[in-house]
């Protein structure tokens, strides 16, 4: 009862290992690529602080989409609308829309600050014709305007100061913890009596001043300089790990292949081990049959290749190869699996030690036998006797308590 029980849980990892296993990494390589290509949209090609490729190229195509059957219809106000909707997003800078014959049709144009531009064009099309085209200018007047927006909320701070270096620092002190600014600069009547200097990086440098008010109505301009080093940095990270991702989904996928390789040739070698084993001449087929009883019989002593092909009258070299065919198996591993089974067969049934089981069985030495049986049982013999213990213990009937302690002694 505990070897089948033994066997069927053996079985079952077995599947799990062939099928259930490869199925899984290919899952999980699957997943790794798209998060990994899904990342590295997310971020901008340049890190020049733009939107995102993905989200100028989804504008792009909305807008394309709305606006194609409208222009062939001559809808122009319709048009109109729609791309007054496109250019609430902070960072088209403008619109361009014209007809077939290069009319322009719409156009707008907002006067933005900012440091870059990215050019996205598409073509309008309505039952499989173009009608037009669409031009839409990108900034980076979001990061802009943010920046913009810190340097006025340095300057409120410091309004109704004292010019005064400790003050202003005490005053700074929340800013200047912000990695994106460089250089940070407070004057008073253009001589610099506070300044700070953080890390230089990332791909963009803004520049901006602004006026305040000290007490006394003494006049001063706050200075900074910012840079993205902090978005670079996230772009950095995100690349990294996305490159980790594609590292782990190209292992998978070469694992998953190299398992389903390996198992195809097995079978392609089983098939042809069958198409051979026809070939085997009756008087071979009865010193292999000899040997294998031999082995059956003997399996705890010492057996050689050599020996047993001496015994039946064989090449070993010949012998060997015929064995494999005709049984499926090499000749060592035919003897470590009879001995394995015995030794199974005693961990669970005898207190006998490790040790004393595997020199019974025929295994030279403790290290042979515990490599032995951890590959056929995918465990240790300890761990194997342990759980043949509580298979025992637990197929007990429930509260025959006498008998469980008997066991446990």
């Amino acid at each position: 009862m505990i070897n089948v029980i033994n066997a069927a849980i053996q079985n079952f990892k077995k599947l799990l290992r062939t099928v259930f296993g490869p199925a899984v990494l290919v899952l999980f390589g699957a997943s790794s690529l798209f998060f990994a290509f899904a990342l590295i949209a997310d971020v901008s090609a340049d890190g020049s602080g733009l939107p995102s490729q993905d989200k100028m190229d989804r504008l792009t195509e909305f807008a394309a989409e709305n606006n194609a059957s409208h222009l062939a219809a001559g809808a122009v106000s319709v048009v109109e609308k729609n791309m007054a909707t496109v250019l609430q997003d902070a960072d088209v800078r403008e619109a361009v829309v014209r007809d077939a014959e290069g009319n322009v049709v719409f156009s707008h144009s907002r006067r933005i600050s900012g440091m870059r531009e990215a050019f996205r064009r598409a073509e309008l099309e309505s039952g499989g014709h173009s009608v037009g085209t669409l031009s839409i200018v990108f900034s980076d007047f979001d990061q802009w305007r943010r920046a913009e927006r810190v340097t006025r909320l340095m300057a409120s701070a410091l309004e109704g100061g004292s010019p005064d270096a400790s003050d202003a620092e005490e005053r700074m002190r929340r800013f200047i913890e912000n990695e994106d600014i460089e250089e940070l600069a407070v004057y008073r009547g253009g001589d610099v009596f506070f300044s700070f200097r953080g890390r230089p990086g990332g791909h963009v440098r803004m520049s901006f001043q602004e006026p305040f008010s000290f007490s006394g109505h003494a006049s001063g301009t706050v200075s900074v300089v910012f840079n993205d080093r902090s978005n670079a940095g996230r772009q950095a990270a995100a690349r990294i790990f996305a490159s980790v991702l594609y590292v782990l989904s190209a292992a998978a996928a070469f694992w998953a292949v190299t398992r389903l390789r390996k198992r195809f040739a097995l079978r392609a070698a089983q098939a042809a081990a069958g198409g051979l084993q026809s070939q085997i001449s009756p008087s071979v087929e009865i010193k292999l049959k000899k040997a294998k009883s031999y082995i059956e019989a003997n399996f705890n002593r010492t057996i050689s290749r050599e020996g047993l092909a001496r015994m039946i009258g064989m090449n070993p070299d010949n012998f060997g190869r015929y064995f494999k065919l005709y049984f499926g198996e090499k000749i060592n591993d035919c003897v470590n699996r009879l001995r394995v089974d015995e030794a199974a067969e005693r961990l669970s049934a005898t207190d006998r030690s490790v040790l004393e089981i595997a020199y019974s069985v025929g295994f030279e030495n403790l290290s042979t036998f515990n490599r032995a049986f951890s590959k056929m049982r995918n465990m240790t013999p300890k761990d194997f006797r342990k759980t043949s213990a509580q298979i025992e213990y637990s197929a007990f009937p429930a509260g025959d308590e006498l008998e469980k302690e008997a066991v446990a002694q």
